[in-house]
């Protein structure tokens, strides 16, 4: 039930699946992180496909889909008369109707009166106030030439972006950072033992590298394992720093080409962007047991 356009042609009388999008259009407007990596398109198509599947899954008899969609979604533009929200800049969709999510994934605010439950709200993507700082990439779609199945495994792939939230309510750690204690051990969604990470920067071709997730402490646990925030943030920002000294080096084919963009050079040289520069914002499946990174300046 989703769209791979942003552009949403609107025949009369529209259709609620059609206002739906344009719900969906309005509530992401602006410069966003996933907008900012992948382009307008794979950001709203992401959220489509997500929003989508919440309301699969939710609906009720005599309830249509713009009406769900425009329920759904944190109103953001009351956040500064609540004594607290969620992080500023987050675009926020109610967690009861996201599917399997963990402490990781979910804000909590205040309920809109006494003796109700507390509302639960995902993540779907942040606005960034300075969008030349968040780093492009190309999406990567191992079935580009097949779109049947292309589509068989997006319909697979966890919409649902991982963040890496820091226990003072900001986002993102450099991946050089020295400890991780600012991220909180807690538990994410993910019980895979280990991940391919994708990159496909500017300037370069794809590129992968694995990451393993569980630690010796971890690997006694048999039943109901999670990796803990910490731990993926860790072993991603190792796979960044790792694919970023196969880019420079250029060691195999995906290594350097003809430069596409200067900015975007990785080095250390002057202009170039090196791992000191790097902050790791979050990361975002692209297929199954497959990731890609968000990352800025």
């Amino acid at each position: 039930m989703s769209s791979t356009s942003t552009h949403v042609p609107l025949q009369f009388p529209i259709s609620a699946h059609d206002l739906a999008r344009v719900y969906i259009k309005m509530e992401h407007i602006g410069a966003t992180v996933l907008k900012c990596t992948f382009g307008d398109d794979v950001a709203l198509d992401r959220a489509e496909r997500f929003v989508f599947a919440a309301a699969d899954r939710a609906i009720q008899a005599g309830q249509t889909e713009d009406v769900f969609v425009s329920r759904s979604y944190y109103s953001w533009r009351a956040a500064e008369y609540a004594p607290y929200g969620l992080p500023p800049d987050a675009i926020g969709f109610d967690a009861s109707h996201a599917g399997q999510t963990s402490a990781s994934d979910v804000f909590e605010t205040l309920p809109d009166a006494l003796g109700l439950p507390f509302p639960r709200w995902c993540i779907l993507d942040v606005r960034v106030p300075d969008p030349t700082r968040i780093i492009p990439a190309r999406m990567l779609n191992l079935y580009l030439s097949q779109p049947i199945r292309s589509q068989s495994e997006l319909q697979r792939t966890d919409m649902l972006p991982v963040w890496f939230w820091n226990n003072d309510g900001s986002l993102g750690i450099p991946i050089t950072a020295p400890t991780f204690d600012r991220i909180p051990d807690i538990p994410t969604r993910i019980h895979a033992t280990s991940l391919k990470v994708g990159f496909w920067w500017h300037n370069y071709g794809p590129l992968e590298k694995q990451i393993q997730l569980r630690t010796k402490e971890s690997r006694k646990d048999t039943s109901g394992y999670c990796v803990s925030l910490r731990r993926l943030a860790t072993a991603t920002c190792k796979a960044v720093k790792n694919a970023m000294a196969v880019y420079e080096n250029g060691d195999i084919v995906t290594g350097r080409t003809q430069w596409e963009e200067l900015r975007w050079r990785i080095g250390t040289g002057p202009g170039c962007v090196s791992v000191r520069d790097v902050v790791l914002l979050g990361l975002v499946y692209v297929s199954p047991g497959r990731v890609m990174p968000l990352l800025r300046l």
